[in-house]
């Protein structure tokens, strides 16, 4: 192969990668949004991302399990991986250089991080039944119900307020 055609290839092989990197930073709903619950429910995936050099990593095992990880920022690096069924895990991430894990086996876990900021880290292991809320921010860490992870990710603010009325 000549040095130009090697470098033509080369080219060909940066551009694709290019395009790929760039098509896994947009947020795809899941196949089954919408649809009401069966006997039997796919596992489900949203991944939505905004910014630069963001990696997520989902893994399933089982049925009915949820994952939503949002992040905003840049560097925030995320994983879930779940083995069981009807487990729901969010991670959301505004800020850089942000990191977080939640690991659910069994059954009915439910489990939200939301980290503000930059440098926060943390891991959740949840081994059936167990429902927990960590919001990390500059001003340090808090745990709440995990139900309140529904409010807008992007006015972290209006969570801060709900977390510390509980304290």
């Amino acid at each position: 192969m000549t040095a130009f055609r090697l470098r033509l290839a080369g080219l060909a092989l940066i551009t694709v990668l290019s395009a790929s990197a760039a098509h896994a930073q947009h947020s795809y709903p899941s196949l089954f949004s919408g649809q009401g619950k069966s006997a039997w429910v796919a596992p489900s995936v949203a991944i939505s991302q905004k910014g630069r050099g963001n990696g997520a990593a989902a893994g399933q095992n089982g049925i009915d399990n949820l994952i939503r990880i949002l992040q905003n920022g840049a560097f925030n690096t995320s994983q879930v991986n779940q083995d069981g069924a009807n487990n729901d895990a969010t991670i959301r991430q505004i800020g850089r250089n942000n990191d977080a894990t939640i690991t659910q086996t069994g059954a009915n876990n439910s489990a939200c991080v939301v980290q503000v900021g930059r440098g926060n880290s943390a891991g959740v292991v949840q081994a059936g039944g167990q429902s927990v809320g960590v919001l990390q921010t500059r001003a340090g860490s808090r745990t709440f119900p995990a139900v309140l992870c529904e409010i807008d990710p992007q006015n972290p603010a209006k969570l801060r307020r709900a977390v510390t009325k509980l304290y």
